[in-house]
């Protein structure tokens, strides 16, 4: 096996104060987010609205990865990637439940 150093700084913000926090995260990053999510739920539940006015305020330009399955898929983390290379993505923005976050975790681990 090659030598490697895995570096994944990750902060998770949980409660109903969470959103609460994004503003000065946010203010850490460049410009270009890319917030992923599940399969709608958050829009259902108000959240999708209220990050994406956080992120507004924040002068943020946004992209978008949705539908990412439970368990995601090697394919989904791939989309994730190429947006990320191709748009020079700052920030990746996880929004929801765990599949989010196993996604993002996906990605890190293709890039090796």
């Amino acid at each position: 096996m090659d030598s490697f150093t895995f570096f994944n700084p990750v902060r998770l913000h949980f409660g109903e104060d969470a959103l609460e926090k994004l503003p000065k995260e946010l203010a850490q990053f460049g410009s270009k987010v890319l917030v992923v999510y599940g399969g709608g739920s958050i829009k259902q539940n108000g959240v999708y609205n209220a990050v994406m006015e956080k992120l507004q305020q924040a002068d943020k330009t946004v992209f978008e990865l949705s539908g990412v399955e439970p368990n995601p898929r090697v394919e989904t983390a791939r989309k994730g990637i190429d947006i990320c290379k191709n748009e020079s993505i700052d920030l990746v923005l996880a929004v929801g439940g765990g599949s989010v976050i196993e996604l993002k975790i996906n990605c890190c681990w293709s890039e090796i």
